[in-house]
């Protein structure tokens, strides 16, 4: 069939329709993309740019919802048409790059310290409270120590309340963000060992428990601690440090001084007060500076009397004891040596331990005069006798029971005290001393015949 050439003409002109039809379609079809910019980052591709609109607005509703603030958009977020043949972003996938990069603020009043945005809250009003409240509690623990007046309360640091645009991050609530300011960060600080230390004592000492102590030196197998060994304690160091200047009136009592007399008349064990001492008064003002609570300066501001010390007035016996010794040393007890004089493990040994069933007579071991009959340190219940004019004195100690009483005369081998093991003692014997002008000799020296 042949095509008339009117028809022929129309058909070459629909064909070149056709593909410049094709042709528009296709270019638009490759340049109807666009990239994603968010600060200079590229995101990746989308088909529209309405999905980016709603896509943040989904995010902002989100931050809004947790943080209780109308958050505003920091990031730069910008779109480039492209022939870019870069696969397209889903809604999902849109939705998660921008979330991992899209950098958001809420307007909120944040506490800045020394010029750092320490914590944010959403009410001006409860920032302000929360300082104050800090500064009350501190007020109220000022006010237990009693006669105390605050002239001075400040923050340590430059503190400020400012309105701004703020990381959603930094949003707290009153009470924790009351807690970040006093606790603040924690920072790792060396203790050394020091004599009589222990574990318990050094994190009872640094407000530290036991476990977090052990936390802090993971190398400690066990309780023991050698001294110098260094130790890492876990220190709070606060955000906000308070300083207080404090006025204190304090009732200070004045020393009394103590005068002895003698009298002749009367034994060296006996002591008369013939006037009691009484403490004079004076009224100091102090001023205190402190850093939370504990005094780092204090100063005297004023001074009042209010009455003076009165002396003490005691008068003792000088009367000379009777020479009733005859220098020669009776046996305290019948038992075994146990320990002689001199140096032993435990240190120097003053005396004789003789050992002896619980119960036993000790007899003295020369005449004398009972000069003390009572309980001491270390030797329990003891006997002193003075055998003349105080230049030789025994002693028998950890006893059971004391048989005569200060001021007794005692004759050589008379009954005195029965065994026992009161003080610092082993088990029941009796330690038996000879002092020689006040100092210890050795007993066996008065026993030739004992070995």
């Amino acid at each position: 069939m042949q095509i008339r050439p009117e028809l022929r003409k129309g058909m070459a002109f629909a064909a070149v329709a056709l593909v410049a039809a094709a042709l528009v379609w296709g270019t638009a079809s490759r340049t109807h993309a666009y990239e994603l910019w968010v600060d200079e980052q590229k995101i990746g591709c989308l088909r529209q740019e309405a999905e980016i609109k709603s896509v943040i607005d989904d995010l902002v509703q989100h931050a809004a919802e947790t943080f209780g603030a109308e958050p505003v958009v920091l990031s730069k977020v910008l779109t480039v048409e492209t022939s870019d043949r870069t696969p397209l972003l889903s809604a999902d996938e849109l939705k998660t790059a921008l979330g991992g990069v899209l950098k958001m603020a809420v307007k909120a009043y944040a506490i800045e310290v020394n010029g750092q945005s320490v914590v944010a809250l959403n009410d001006k009003q409860q920032a302000e409270k929360l300082l104050e409240e800090i500064k009350s509690a501190y007020l109220e623990n000022v006010s237990r120590r009693g006669n105390v007046s605050v002239e001075e309360l400040r923050f340590n640091e430059e503190v400020k309340v400012i309105e701004q645009n703020t990381d959603p991050t930094l949003l707290r609530e009153a009470e924790d963000a009351k807690r970040i300011l006093l606790r603040g960060t924690d920072k790792i600080v060396l203790h050394t060992v020091q004599r009589g230390q222990s574990l318990w004592s050094i994190a009872n000492a640094n407000n530290l428990s036991l476990d977090a102590l052990r936390k802090a030196n993971p190398e400690l197998a066990g309780d023991r601690l050698q001294i110098g060994q260094k130790l890492n304690l876990a220190v709070a160091e606060p955000y906000l440090n308070l300083v207080s200047v404090e006025r204190q009136v304090q009732s200070v009592n004045i020393a009394f001084r103590t005068e002895v007399l003698e009298d002749e008349n009367m034994w060296p064990w006996q002591t008369v007060t013939k006037q009691g001492g009484v403490y004079g008064k004076k009224e100091v003002t102090l001023e205190i500076k402190r850093q939370n609570g504990k005094e780092i300066a204090r100063d005297v501001i004023s001074e009042k009397h209010i009455s003076d010390p009165v002396t003490c007035i005691l008068v003792r016996g000088t009367k000379i004891l009777p020479d009733l010794g005859t220098g020669q040393f009776a046996w305290p007890v019948v038992g075994q040596i146990t320990s002689k004089f001199g140096y032993r493990r435990s240190g120097f040994h003053n005396g004789l331990d003789i050992a002896a069933p619980t119960g036993t007579t000790i007899f003295a071991a020369d005449s004398g005069t009972v000069i003390f009959a009572s309980t001491k340190a270390y030797y329990g219940r003891v006997v002193e006798i003075d055998h003349g004019g105080g230049k030789t004195v025994t002693v028998y100690g950890h006893c059971s029971t004391l048989l005569v009483k200060v001021g007794d005369q005692v004759a050589k081998g008379q009954p005195i005290a029965r065994i026992g093991s009161t003080g610092r003692s082993t088990g029941p014997h009796v330690h038996f001393e000879v002092r020689i002008d006040g100092t210890p000799t050795n007993p066996l020296s008065y026993y030739p015949m004992v070995k």
